[in-house]
């Protein structure tokens, strides 16, 4: 038996690969890196805000949409309105 080098842990002698933590035992390979609870939430919180956003934009849009085909009376502002803040509200949902 030998201890892995990344965690600690008892394993065989003949192991290429940690069965503990995942980490490649041959020095070529990278060990395998795990995700920390900050991280996890941090990408949480961004996924959050890009939500709320993505939201927002499209419910003012939507309002204007209204208001615009409102105004002048056509329904081809409104539908116009409307897809345009869908797809900024898209790109800022799917962008990073």
């Amino acid at each position: 038996m030998k201890t892995c080098p990344f965690c600690a842990e008892e394993i065989q002698d003949a192991a290429i690969k940690c069965k503990h933590c995942g980490s490649m035992l041959d020095s070529s390979i990278e060990p395998v890196r795990q995700n920390t609870a900050s991280e996890i939430d941090l990408g949480l919180q961004k996924q959050k805000r890009r939500n709320a956003l993505s939201a927002s934009i499209a419910g003012i849009t939507f309002i204007s949409a209204i208001f615009g085909g409102l105004n002048f009376g056509s329904w081809a502002v409104f539908f116009v309105v409307c897809i345009i803040g869908l797809v900024i509200s898209l790109v800022v949902y799917l962008g990073d």
